[in-house]
């Protein structure tokens, strides 16, 4: 039996497993239910194991390639994160505004094509409340890897099923 195969027979059992707390939960009493849920949770937890698997088996047979387009419209995109932390975020958002500043005047006429309200925000375009914008950053010409400490490189591969 193959790989297709043993994900068939899951996604049936996975089928089949919904069909039957649908039908058989609510007789349960809240301490069965819990314990069931213990071991559905463990089972998730384990699916992500697998999932991992399969992801670093596709980012290894996809080699250099970034994008493979099926026959269905899906893609599956390879994505590479540096594993940026330790961010100065005081530097970065130093230097941030500062070109957001001199954006926001017109280097021929002199003439303020922004408020202070617009710049800051701008300032939205390139941070969210929890992580940087990277591409963003690169727009304004600002390579954040100069402002954070870099960790072991990630491969992730991203699914866009078929519209």
């Amino acid at each position: 039996m193959g790989i297709s195969d043993e994900i068939a027979n899951l996604r049936r059992a996975v089928m089949q497993l919904d069909l039957a707390i649908e039908q058989n939960a609510q007789g349960l009493d809240a301490r069965e239910a819990c314990k069931l849920l213990v071991s559905l949770h463990e089972a998730k937890t384990e699916l992500g194991v697998v999932y991992s698997t399969m992801e670093k088996a596709v980012a290894d047979a996809m080699g250099r390639d970034e994008e493979v387009v099926l026959d269905d419209g899906s893609r599956i995109e390879k994505k590479f994160d540096p594993g940026r932390k330790g961010w100065k975020h005081k530097d970065l958002a130093s230097v941030v505004s500062e070109k957001l500043s001199m954006l926001a005047i017109d280097m021929d006429t002199g003439e303020v094509v922004m408020s202070p309200q617009e710049v800051a925000e701008r300032v939205l375009d390139y941070v969210q409340p929890s992580y940087w914008r990277i591409k963003k950053l690169a727009e304004l010409g600002i390579n954040a890897d100069n402002y954070c400490e870099l960790g072991e490189p990630k491969t992730s591969i991203a699914v866009r099923r078929a519209k």
